[in-house]
Order: structure tokens, then sequence, then C-alpha cells
């Protein structure tokens, strides 16, 4: 987008507010644009005049309870998901926010039992692969690693694995080949990660050359997976802590959109033994969390 565009667009979305208050369309707009500029209170806001104009839609409360998980406020993040789904129990993109939220602090057994409340709804929906590679993801935050890899191996040992989108075999695969290597299963672990190495190659060959925040996430989730591997296996990581930090330090990325891979640097360079580099990052997470006065 061009620079300049943003701040036009709000300032039009503004004039029509004034004119049509009650046309929904306009505050989910202006949402999503004060997201995209990093003005955390005013997404807030607009997504709540969303809510008030659209009381029976899922949709407004769904929006806050994305904006609340991107910043943070996690417990808001799955009220609101879970207002959205009274209204409207279909709405499948809230039931899966609400069990990330749930998982992010730390109530997996919440996260689990919200997943399979709503297993039909991803039946009906055609998204089972969807919902096993949440509870993969579920038991990973919990770092119960045994149930990663019988889930990993299970999964992938069904024919139907093979016909899962792209993306949801590389999370599986990449979540998988992280228990296998705490568990010490390194021969296993290794090959994965070349499976998984060549997925990254085919991705990044082929997405197009446009779309910036996927080659970011695709190249940012690579440098992770190689600084996790290296110090669980205890390996020197001095190479891929500085690849993942230069990524970092490189992404256009908006602050709410690289707090979890800096997360992944602060804590790979505490496991490396770097207390002094890892507090350096802190002010850029501090400063993050400055920006959300909400």
């Amino acid at each position: 987008m061009q620079a300049g565009v943003p701040a036009l667009a709000r300032e039009l979305y503004f004039a029509l507010l004034g004119a049509v208050p009650d046309r929904v369309a306009i505050p989910t707009s202006l949402g999503y644009l004060a997201l995209q500029d990093v003005q955390y209170e005013d997404a807030v806001a607009s997504f709540k005049r969303y809510a008030y104009f659209a009381g029976d839609s899922a949709n407004p409360h769904d929006s806050l309870g994305e904006v609340f998980m991107w910043t943070g406020r996690y417990h808001e993040s799955v009220e609101q998901y879970s207002i959205a789904l009274e209204i409207d129990p279909s709405f499948l993109s809230s039931v899966i926010g609400a069990s990330d939220a749930l998982s992010v602090t730390g109530q997996f057994s919440l996260a689990r039992k919200f997943l399979d409340k709503f297993d039909g709804l991803f039946k009906r929906r055609n998204q089972w692969a969807t919902r096993e590679i949440k509870l993969l993801q579920v038991a990973y935050q919990a770092e119960d690693w045994s149930l990663v890899v019988s889930n990993v191996e299970r999964l992938r040992a069904d024919d139907s694995f093979a016909n899962y989108e792209p993306g949801l075999r590389l999370w599986a695969n990449t979540l998988g080949a992280i228990a296998m290597a705490e568990l010490g299963s390194q021969d296993e672990a290794t090959t994965l990660v070349a499976e998984v190495e060549q997925t990254f190659d085919y991705f990044l060959t082929e997405i197009d050359h446009d779309d910036v925040v996927l080659r970011e996430d695709l190249q940012l989730l690579r440098a992770s997976l190689r600084c996790r591997m290296a110090l669980i296996q205890g390996k020197a990581a001095a190479h891929e802590l500085a690849s993942l930090r230069g990524l970092i330090e490189a992404s256009t990325h908006k602050p709410h959109r690289l707090l979890p891979y800096q997360g992944v640097l602060f804590q790979s360079l505490h496991e490396a033994g770097l207390d002094a580099e890892a507090l350096e990052i802190a002010p850029q997470v501090l400063g993050f969390l400055s920006l959300i006065h909400i």
C-alpha cells in the first residue's frame, strides 16, 4: 500500500461514519486499518462500535477477539470469541481463536475440551484436518512431547495426510520434529527436519514475490525451527540465533505480528546462556506493550 493511503482511507471512512453512523461496514474497516497502523486503542474502539450497531452478529465479537489475541489480552479474547459463538454456534473462526487463546494462557485442558465440543462443526465444514493440527498445537504448547510425536506419527501414517493443506502439513511436521528432538530421537527428528526444509524451499520458491507478509512468516518460522533444533541438540547456535535476530530486525511486520518470534528468540538466547543479549531485545517487547493502552 502506498505511503499516505491508510491515513487517507481512515479520513474518508471517518467522514462516512459521520454521515451514516449505523453502517456497520465502516467501523469494521476502520478497525482493521487501525490495527494495520498500530493504533490498538482505535482498533478496539472501532470494533466495539461495530458490535453496538450489529448486536445480533457474531462477526464484530470475533473481530474483537482477534484484536485482543494480537495484543496479548487473552482472557478478553476468549470472552469475545465465546460471545460470538453464543450468537452463532457455527462461527468456526471463533472456535479456533478461543482454543488458541486458552492454550496460550496455559489452559490446555480447556482448549482441548473447546475443540472437542465443536468437533461436529469441524466435520460439517470439512475442516477436520484443522482440528487435528490445533489439537497437536495444544499438546506442543503443553510440552507433552510424547503426545505430539504419537499424534504426528498417526497423522503421517494416514493416507488422508497427503491431502491436508500444505501449510497444515508443514506445521504438523515442524512440531513433530521439535518434539522428537526433545525426546532424544535425533535420527527421526533429523529425517523429518530434512522434509520440512524441502517444504520451506518449495513454498519460498512458489509463493508470489509480492506477498511480503507470507514470505517473512516462512523465513521467520524456518529460522525459529533451526534455533530450537540447534539448542535442543546441544549445538553451538550462534549462526542460527544471529539469523533469527537479523530477520526480526529487518522485518516489515507490525509489532503484534513479530511478538511470537521475539519470544522464541528471547527463550533461545536464554537457553544458550546469552542472558545479556536476551535483555537487549526486551525493550522491543516492552515497546510493543507500551502501545497497548486499552
